[in-house]
């Protein structure tokens, strides 16, 4: 069986779209839609495909505007039609789906708000570099400083 991608993931991953890997995501998927369309349809190239039956549409309105909600759950229930009739696509959309959650994972978007910052903020995702900066000294319990 399959793992039910969402229309929540796939609305929210619409947002990166504009991004590089983000269109590359849509087109991947893109690709596969057409691939199954045309097993589908027994490698016909002249065979008519509806495009919103395939789901490219709703992808499209997608990578148009990424809010689209209704969009979004069309082009989910397409997807699982898919995968219910194509063990190949089910398989494809697989490994794309777990590519696409480790790539929204590492997408890291950092925002400070409110209070007062006295010292440089660093923000970043999976940061290595060493600072040279001495860690804060707690008071000890008797009022002089740890160290």
């Amino acid at each position: 069986m399959f793992e039910v991608i969402g229309s929540e993931f796939l609305g929210g991953l619409a947002a990166t779209f504009g991004e590089e890997w983000g269109r590359r995501l849509a087109e991947r998927l893109g690709g596969m839609l057409r691939r199954a369309a045309g097993r589908a349809n027994g490698q016909d190239p002249e065979a008519e495909t509806d495009l919103a039956e395939t789901g490219e549409d709703q992808l499209e309105t997608l990578t148009q505007d990424p809010g689209n909600v209704r969009a979004a759950e069309e082009l989910n229930a397409r997807l699982i039609q898919r995968c219910v009739l194509d063990a190949e696509f089910a398989a494809e959309l697989r490994a794309w789906h777990t590519e696409a959650k480790r790539l929204v994972a590492h997408n890291v978007h950092n925002t400070i708000s409110g209070g007062t910052f006295h010292a440089p903020v660093v923000q970043g995702h999976a940061v290595t570099q060493t600072f040279g900066v001495a860690p804060w000294n707690a008071p000890a319990p008797d009022g002089g400083h740890t160290r």
